[in-house]
């Protein structure tokens, strides 16, 4: 299941109440009431851009995946709020940092955000989530297509969480990583992939441990 589905239980509220929370748009909303014929009657550029971005849908339905995109959405901000907090300095770099359906043409697998502290030289930071336990279950982590080669080419820091059981990982992109290359990757709809051992990377997660590792590394000359 997707994050549209498990957050609720991780927020304790509807998803809905969250969005209006965070002032998401109106057609935001929609997507998450699943009120789509709403959508492309008050936003049809949006409906659209939904209807069209079948490389990053996978199997999912285009429901599905933009319901999974908010919500992710969501879940990001929540995380960048919890690193303000504790003495990073984030800020959203990423092609969607606007919280729109973008274009297929559009849609990058550049990093999400940029994080930096005590005047240390900027990072990329990619935010992943992992809302059923795979990570656990399986010892891995599997990135589509662009998504590797974009972290290794920014030498970007990957921090991805595990929301079921509440850990996380955080990967230094640029250094090396044991990864293997999956030329047909089923969960990804047979497009490539890479996968990542994640056996014993994977920590009880607490935003002041978080940001403490995050910081340690920007702070190394």
């Amino acid at each position: 299941m997707g994050a549209f589905s498990k957050l609720p239980d991780f927020f304790g509220r509807s998803l809905v109440a969250v969005a209006k929370e965070h002032n998401y748009s109106e057609a935001n909303i929609l997507i998450l009431e699943g009120k789509l014929d709403e959508l492309k009657a008050s936003f049809p550029g949006v409906y659209y851009n939904l209807t069209t971005c079948s490389h990053h849908r996978d199997r999912r339905t285009p429901l599905e995946y933009a319901q999974d995109l908010v919500a992710s959405w969501l879940f990001e901000d929540y995380v960048c709020e919890g690193l303000n907090i504790n003495g990073l300095r984030i800020r959203k770099a990423g092609a969607d940092s606007n919280r729109a359906i973008l274009a297929n043409s559009r849609v990058s697998s550049s990093s999400d955000t940029i994080v930096s502290c005590e005047g240390a030289v900027e990072r990329k930071l990619e935010i992943m989530t992992d809302y059923g336990s795979y990570w656990s279950r399986y010892g891995c982590i599997d990135l589509r297509d662009g998504k590797y080669q974009g972290l290794c080419n920014s030498a970007s820091l990957f921090l991805g969480f595990s929301t079921d059981d509440k850990k996380y990982i955080l990967m230094d992109f640029s250094k090396a990583v044991n990864e293997k290359y999956i030329p047909s990757h089923y969960p990804y709809g047979g497009k490539p992939a890479y996968q990542i051992p994640c056996d014993g990377l994977l920590f009880d997660f607490t935003f002041d441990k978080v940001s403490k590792t995050i910081r340690d590394i920007l702070l190394v000359p």
